[in-house]
């Protein structure tokens, strides 16, 4: 399983969140969710092992939630 996720703060022009990225990214190390962070901060990519559980997943769900709510 692999999840990307692209933060832009244009759609149109699709312009990069380089700063917002590295924050999101940084609360969501901050709570136990470990996500690797690509070009510079706008590009997340998140690679669980197969044995994590849905259980797991969910909670790695909320932490990436909560970190963009409080973000952006």
């Amino acid at each position: 399983m692999l999840q990307g996720i692209e933060l832009v703060t244009d759609r149109d022009t699709r312009e990069p969140a380089f700063d917002q990225g590295r924050a999101i990214g940084r609360l969501c190390l901050e709570n136990g969710l470990i996500l690797s962070v690509r070009r510079n901060g706008s590009v997340f990519r998140f690679v669980p092992p197969f044995t994590t559980t849905e259980a797991q997943l969910d909670e790695a769900a909320q932490i990436l939630d909560h970190a963009i709510s409080e973000l952006v």
